[in-house]
């Protein structure tokens, strides 16, 4: 699968070489392109906060799909980033974790028939997911494509081969273990490790890909 390279300004990651032992994904809570997420890093002035890997989705105003599965790479898998935020970790988990963005606005409003993003933009019915529960606060979601999910899954798969990551059953829970240890292995997703997060929200294509892993 083809992966475009768009590296981040020199001083937006770390370019200190550290071991990998996990892979976390996440979802951007914006727009379709990936180039504009790393556009936006580079703008932004807190500093060094990034994944390794963006993939692409399709747009909700006039569903371009152009952009669709696309795999960005934004720096060596062997550097690092500051994209999990924990307090009090001294980035630990920052270091020894290659990341994955998925470009996804996550949870949505449901306003009579309309379904509104966080930042109260329309998203078109065909890119809803209902999960029929509450997760997280919110039964409505922007939905994983099926192109960014078979992107994810071969990220996944690369990265764990070529680094001797295990491939672990992926909770949608906060796991407050996991920042006790002095060391972790395996797949997680942003809401492992933070209880304010929502990404990633347990969509039954994601779960069944995750699955498939095992």
């Amino acid at each position: 699968m083809e992966i475009i390279k768009k590296y981040l300004d020199s001083g937006q990651y770390v370019k200190e070489k550290t071991l990998k032992t996990t892979i976390v994904f996440h979802h951007t809570a914006g727009g379709h392109r990936p180039d504009f997420t790393i556009d936006g890093w580079n703008k932004d002035t807190l500093g060094r906060v990034a994944t390794q890997y963006v993939i692409g989705g399709i747009s909700i105003t006039d569903g371009n799909s152009d952009f669709d599965g696309k795999i960005y790479k934004c720096f060596e898998e062997e550097n690092y980033a500051f994209h999990l935020g924990i307090k009090g970790n001294n980035n630990k988990f920052d270091k020894c974790s290659i990341g994955i963005e998925i470009c996804n606005y996550g949870y949505l409003k449901k306003v009579g028939d309309n379904y509104i993003n966080y930042v109260n933009k329309l998203v078109p019915s065909n890119q809803v997911v209902d999960l029929g529960y509450s997760f997280k606060g919110y039964r409505y979601w922007h939905k994983y494509s099926d192109k960014q999910i078979e992107s994810l899954k071969f990220l996944i798969q690369d990265i764990s081969k070529r680094h001797n990551i295990p491939i672990t059953q992926v909770s949608f829970s906060f796991l407050e273990n996991v920042l006790k240890q002095k060391e972790i292995k395996g797949v997680f997703t942003h809401v492992n490790f933070r209880q304010d997060k929502w990404d990633c929200s347990p969509q039954p294509n994601l779960v069944n890909m995750l699955k498939e892993l095992l």
